[in-house]
């Protein structure tokens, strides 16, 4: 028989592996301290549209993490209500914030972002999930039966954003719709995979060079979609959600 998991054993999480304790925890104050207050400030004011491109960004974020949350990425535990909540209030708020906007124009190597993102997202998950599948060795989330994680990149964000890469190049409305919060996603990757790996080191979590590898191709994407993201908040308006 298999020796059972260390847990972390304390608090919300009290019942997840350290590494998924700490990286829930991570995901929590990256919430708290980041997205939040981002959030705030944008409603107290005009809702200009650098202010509903904030919003959407902060919806984008809540959107994921409350489907993440609610389908496996944790343990079972008292916060479970308030993850489904978050998906239906998030992807309501996300659709008024991004309604009336007036659609930027489309930064020229916008589409060729998005679909490498795709690809290399599509491509890095597979082979992950090939290398656990073979192996038939599943560290340190052997404790838990769903890949979250990899059912909603592979399932979700890599086919999304080459569907919004597609749509962008063929000039389509709904290809920007679809790409601000993807983008939005990847501008917070960096900030998510830092507060996660100091919060999985404090719950002592094991971790080896192959998780800090990463950061480093994770922080030229979340540069990459910020960088987008404050062209479209600055760009000049090519049209409104609702002309096509």
């Amino acid at each position: 028989m298999a020796d059972a998991p260390e847990l972390f054993g304390r608090g919300l999480y009290r019942r997840d592996t350290p590494f998924t304790a700490g990286g829930a925890q991570g995901a929590d104050l990256v919430t708290l301290l980041l997205i939040l207050p981002a959030a705030l400030s944008a409603l107290f004011g005009p809702l200009t549209r650098p202010r509903r491109l904030v919003l959407a960004v902060a919806l984008s974020w809540t959107l994921y993490l409350g489907v993440s949350l609610s389908f496996g990425a944790v343990a079972f535990n008292e916060a479970f209500p308030l993850y489904v909540l978050m998906m239906p209030m998030s992807a309501l708020g996300l659709a008024l914030a991004l309604r009336p906007l007036p659609l930027p124009r489309t930064p020229r190597w916008l589409p060729g972002f998005l679909l490498a993102c795709g690809v290399v997202t599509g491509g890095a998950w597979s082979l992950l999930l090939w290398l656990e599948m073979t192996s038939g060795a599943y560290p340190p989330q052997s404790y838990y039966t769903v890949r979250t994680t990899y059912a909603l990149d592979l399932g979700l964000i890599a086919p999304g954003c080459v569907a919004a890469a597609v749509g962008l190049r063929r000039g389509r409305s709904w290809g920007m719709l679809l790409a601000i919060p993807l983008l939005a996603i990847a501008a917070l990757l960096l900030p998510m995979m830092l507060s996660q790996t100091v919060m999985q080191l404090r719950a002592g979590a094991a971790l080896g060079p192959e998780a800090v590898a990463p950061l480093a191709g994770f922080a030229l994407v979340s540069a990459g979609a910020a960088w987008f993201l404050w062209r479209l908040a600055r760009g000049t308006p090519a049209h409104t959600t609702a002309d096509r």
